[in-house]
């Protein structure tokens, strides 16, 4: 990805019309400052088409969540299980060193995903 461009050359950073009460110039935009725009503009594109493509999805102009929709196909679904396995193993850390985070105040135990965990073991359900 594109490093952050440089805000347009004016005082404030931002772009100014006509004022032909101040004699206030229109804001110029060069070469250079368009470019770089588009550059970054081409460049996040390809970024959020990297993840679209992961998750296997067609970019549509017809919906406005196929980002989120990427990100959670991606990471919500293929490292659910891996994410669920870390956070027992830390449970099973926690629990040789004499901490219990893994059970609630009645005792019972309980999964990451407060599931309780069947038979008492160290996984739940999932």
């Amino acid at each position: 990805m594109k490093p952050l461009i440089d805000p347009i050359g004016t005082a404030d950073g931002l772009f100014h019309g006509k004022n032909t009460q101040t004699g206030e110039l229109a804001t110029i935009v060069t070469p250079k400052y368009a470019n770089d725009n588009q550059a970054a503009m081409l460049s996040t594109q390809r970024e959020i088409l990297t993840i679209l493509t992961a998750a296997g999805i067609k970019p549509n102009e017809a919906t406005n969540d196929q980002f989120l929709t990427a990100l959670k196909k991606v990471f919500l679904t293929t490292d659910d299980t891996r994410l669920n396995n870390l956070l027992h193993s830390d449970q099973k850390s926690l629990r040789r060193k004499g901490q219990s985070s893994s059970q609630n105040q009645s005792g019972t135990q309980r999964c990451c995903c407060s599931r309780r965990r069947q038979g008492g073991g160290d996984r739940c359900s999932r």
